[in-house]
């Protein structure tokens, strides 16, 4: 029973990434911008992702000194954040570490981190990383995906006025980050 909720949820998610990438792609996205308390996102965050990151024995920090108030979608956010959350667990070596910090750029922007101790992404891979339905080749392994997940969270980030990148050490590290603009205002509860 166990492992049909699981493919259920597993299935609800997918077809949900991808009505979410046919809007992008339509033109159609919906995004709703506003300032938000980045505390309130890594909390809700770190409770969606819990399950990945304990089932994987994965140590787990959060580093945000004073909240940092950025414009995004509260939603929106937090998906991305699940989402890059779930994928450092799912390529991080049990009993690994996983890191999810925020800094302020510049007065304008504001960065957001999230970072493993994993297998790394090859230098000749990154180009692919963001396309629909590209697994670099994790396919071949028993690491569980669909290649839609880091695509849609790039196109979403960008609805936000953001930008999704990556840097890797094959066999040490990954750090995807989001760079945000910055919130003038009070942040909304996510």
């Amino acid at each position: 029973v166990a492992d049909i909720q699981r493919a259920g949820g597993h299935l609800k998610t997918l077809i949900d990434d991808l009505l979410d990438l046919a809007r992008i792609e339509s033109g159609r996205p919906r995004v709703e911008l506003e300032p938000l308390s980045l505390r309130q996102a890594f909390a809700d965050a770190k409770t969606l992702a819990s399950a990945s990151l304990l089932a994987q024995r994965i140590q787990f920090s959060c580093q945000l000194g004073s909240d940092l108030p950025v414009r995004a979608d509260g939603g929106r956010l937090r998906q991305v954040l699940v989402n890059l959350l779930s994928n450092a667990a799912k390529y991080t070596h049990e009993g690994g570490h996983v890191t999810l910090s925020a800094c302020r750029l510049t007065d304008d922007l504001v960065r957001i981190s999230v970072t493993d101790d994993g297998i790394g992404i090859p230098p000749h891979k990154l180009k692919d990383l963001f396309v629909p339905f590209e697994r670099l080749g994790a396919e071949k392994t028993k690491i569980e995906g669909d290649g839609i997940g880091l695509a849609l969270s790039y196109k979403l980030v960008e609805l936000m006025g953001g930008r999704l990148g990556v840097e890797s050490i094959p066999g040490q590290a990954t750090t995807f980050y989001l760079d945000l603009p910055a919130a003038t205002g009070s942040p909304a509860s996510v």
